[in-house]
C-alpha cells in the first residue's frame, strides 16, 4: 500500500510540475510572438531566445509561486511598431508597462482579458485612438493607468 501510495505522489507531483512548465511555455510563446512584432534597434530584448527561461528574459518577472509571468517592463527600451494582441495570453500579468518608447497604433481591445492586471503604463508613445471600453470594465483590479502623452481621442469610460 504505502508503495502505491508513494507512486501516486510521484505521478500527482510530475503533473503539477508539467502543468507549471506548460504555462511557462505559453507565456515564452506569447513574448517570442510579441518580439516578432516589434522593433528593437537598441537590441534590448536580445536574450528573448528560445534557450533562456522566460524568467529571464530583460524586462520580465515572474511569480514562482503559480509559474507565470506577472510583470513586463520595458519602460525606455526604444522599442516600436503596433502593441501585439498576443499579450493578452498573459494571463497571469499584473503589471504591464511599455512606457517611453515609439509605440503606436491602437490598444489591442484582447488586452480586456488580463484580468488580473492592476496596472497599465503606456505613457510617452505615439498611441492612438481611443481605448477600448471592455478595458475597464473586464480589467477590475486595475489601479493604475498611465497613458499620458499619447494620441487618444475620446473619454475614459466612467
Amino acid at each position: 500500500m504505502a508503495f502505491i501510495r508513494l507512486i501516486f505522489f510521484l505521478l500527482l507531483q510530475h503533473l503539477v510540475s508539467s502543468n507549471h512548465h506548460h504555462s511557462l511555455l505559453q507565456d515564452k510563446a506569447a513574448l517570442l510572438a510579441f518580439k516578432k512584432s516589434i522593433f528593437d534597434p537598441k537590441s534590448a530584448l536580445t536574450n528573448w531566445i528560445d534557450v533562456v527561461s522566460v524568467c529571464n528574459f530583460s524586462g520580465i518577472t515572474c511569480n514562482k509561486q503559480h509559474h507565470r509571468v506577472q510583470e513586463i517592463n520595458l519602460s525606455g527600451y526604444g522599442l516600436g511598431g503596433k502593441i501585439s494582441p498576443f499579450l493578452s495570453n498573459l494571463t497571469g500579468l499584473r503589471h504591464l508597462k511599455l512606457n517611453e518608447n515609439h509605440f503606436y497604433g491602437t490598444i489591442p481591445p484582447e488586452l480586456s482579458s488580463l484580468r488580473r492586471l492592476t496596472m497599465f503604463i503606456v505613457m510617452e508613445n505615439y498611441l492612438t485612438g481611443s481605448l477600448p471600453p471592455s478595458f475597464f470594465s473586464n480589467c477590475t483590479k486595475l489601479m493604475v493607468i498611465d497613458a499620458s502623452v499619447n494620441n487618444f481621442t475620446g473619454q475614459i469610460p466612467d
